[in-house]
Order: C-alpha cells, then structure tokens, then sequence
C-alpha cells in the first residue's frame, strides 16, 4: 500500500516482523493502518517509513513479503528491505508457496529491482560460516568453527569424519546450526563423547535439515556464553550508535535476559574489534562512491580460547537492515536516527534529494 505526500519521489520498504521488535510508544503513529499493526503495537520496520513519510517529501510504498514482485518494485526509486530478507522468505514458505525461490530470483538482480542492499552484500551475509572463516584470516577473533556443505550423501561414515575434525580441533562440546537458519533454530549442543559412541544421534539431525539449508556451522561451545553477557552492537553507515546485552534462552536454559545498559569496557572492546569489519565487507558502489551498509548489527560472546576471561570477547556473527533493533530494550533514538540515515541512503544511492518537511 502506497502512502502519498505531495512529491515524485517514492520509497519502498519491505517489511516482515511480526510483533518481535516492537517500539517504546505508538502514541506519534495513529495514522499506521490496523494492517500494519500487532495488537496496538507496532515493528520498528513500520514505524522508520512512517516517520519519514511525516518528516520527508516523499511516497512510502509498505510491502508485505507476499507483495515482493517485479512489477510492484519497478515502480519505486528504490526499496529497502527493512524487515524482510532470505531468511525471512525461507520461513514463509509454507505460508506462501514459491516465495523462497522468487524472492531470490528478484534480488538476485538488485540492481534492476532497485532493492537495497545489493545481492552481492545480502548474499555475503547469509554465508556466516564462509564469513567467519574468512574474517579469522583476517585476524578478527571468531569462535573455532568448522563448516559442513549439505552436498553429497549424509551416512554414519561421513559423521565419523566430522567428528574426527572435532577431535583434531581439540573440542570436547560444540554446537550446531543450520546456515540461514533464523534465530535459534536447530541450534542444538552437543557433547563430543556422545557423538563418538552414538554417531546415530548426529546422523539424524543432519538428515533433518541437509534438504533445506546449505551447509552447517560446527562451533566449540563456549563456555563464557553461560556466564558473561552476549553484547549486541549497530552500527549506521559505518558508525557505531548504540549497544544492549543479553543472554539467550538458550544459555539461560529459561528465559532470554536483556540490559540496556550493557557493560562499558566490554562494550568499547568489542567496538574495536567491530570496526575492523568494514574493510572486510564486499565493495558497494553507488555513483562511483564506496558506501557502508546502513546499519549492521554486530554480535559478541565471551571468550576466545574458551577461558572465561571476559577481556577476550570475539564476533559470533552480524546482520543487515533486517536484524532485530532491540527497539524498546534501549534509550537511543532508534526511529529518529534510523530514519536520518535511510534518507541520506536513499539521496547516495538514487541521487535524487529528499526535501524534510518543516
């Protein structure tokens, strides 16, 4: 559905949450549609484009996951995927048939589609263990990680290879994923002796999933996930804006645990080694300028080495645009900024100028 103000320019934003990152108050957006709302409240992935629609000279075209189509793209100067990516489609896909296989089709020509970020960067993204394997080369602390491909046949044979690999590694627990897996899903921790004498139990987990991912990331369980806080970091274009901490249910064992006043001295470590990433990022040109990301969001566990030293905190992973902001869970002016920096996004890319409504 398209938002009209006065203006040719026209902006489109994918969005796809559905009630997980929710904002503080909804008080300054009567006029977002029950459509766009869960209950009362309302995602972050609606509140940026409507508070630019209020600030800014422009169209806001809001597009469901289903709604993704060439046609509908074409017509925008450039659409952003704010709440929705690969990802997201893989999940809908029992919802919406096909979606999985066209949304790719669609942003594998960015370019064409006018869809930010590009498919070179978004693809980039989606290969965390290819990522981090690559980033450790380049000297960024990672968790010790091996990365299995779901190609070939998948037999009792083939997981006393891997757990050879563990072996040598040097790991006695680690814990698996699916590559473009949401969230904590299929996250299982597993003991290496267990494995050894019932490889049966490995064996059925990857014969589970082998169909519907590409690979698997094999991690060492690290220990200092228990105790120390997991610090959570976004970054607009390249900038460092705000920071939480958290510890997942998965290492709880009950509830997920959110602070917004994440630990300062680990926070600046980890901001050192969050900056380093950049350089290592696919090369994004937009009208002949080298442009960072909007926003990454950069996470960190505690600790290399599997010590429970909390001065060596290392990068689990990071995300684009269609990462959860922790929206409600800190003071920074989430919507504010984040709406800043999509419009000075929108001008690099597209070249046109968006004139702010006074």
């Amino acid at each position: 559905m398209s938002e009209r103000n006065s203006n040719c320019v026209r902006i489109g934003f994918i969005i796809g949450k559905d009630g997980e990152d929710v904002i503080h108050s909804v008080k300054n957006f009567k006029e977002v549609p029950n459509k766009y709302r869960y209950g009362n409240k309302i995602d972050i992935d609606v509140a940026i484009p409507y508070y630019i629609k209020k600030h800014y000279a422009v169209t806001i075209d809001i597009i469901k996951p289903n709604e993704v189509t060439k046609k509908r793209l074409l017509k925008n100067d450039l659409n952003f995927c704010i709440g929705f990516d690969i990802i997201t489609a893989k999940w809908l896909k029992d919802d919406f048939p096909g979606i999985e296989k066209r949304v790719v089709s669609i942003f594998k020509e960015s370019k064409k589609y006018k869809v930010y970020p590009s498919w070179k960067l978004q693809n980039f993204v989606y290969r965390k263990g290819s990522y981090l394997q690559q980033f450790a080369k380049s000297g960024i602390p990672i968790a010790p990680t091996i990365l299995i491909r779901s190609k070939g046949t998948f037999g009792i044979s083939r997981v006393k290879r891997i757990v050879k690999k563990i072996e040598k590694a040097g790991w006695d627990r680690f814990v698996i994923k699916p590559e473009l897996g949401a969230g904590s899903f299929g996250f299982r921790n597993m003991s290496v002796e267990e494995i050894r004498r019932n490889p049966k139990k490995l064996l059925d987990y990857l014969i589970e999933h082998y169909k519907v991912f590409p690979g698997f990331i094999l991690q060492q369980a690290m220990d200092g996930f228990t105790k120390f806080w997991e610090l959570r970091l976004w970054w607009y274009n390249g900038k460092f804006a705000y920071a939480i901490a958290n510890k997942a249910a998965v290492a709880t064992g009950k509830d997920e645990i959110i602070s917004k006043n994440p630990p300062k001295k680990e926070v600046e470590q980890c901001k050192r080694i969050g900056r380093k990433i950049f350089a290592l990022l696919p090369k994004i040109k937009y009208n002949g300028t080298v442009s960072k990301p909007i926003m990454i969001r950069t996470d960190f566990g505690c600790c290399q080495g599997n010590t429970m030293n909390k001065n060596k905190y290392f990068l689990n992973e990071f995300e684009l645009q269609a990462a959860n902001y922790f929206t409600s869970h800190t003071p920074f002016p989430v919507i504010e900024k984040g709406s800043l920096e999509y419009v000075k996004k929108f001008e690099l890319v597209t070249g046109k100028k968006v004139k702010e409504l006074k």
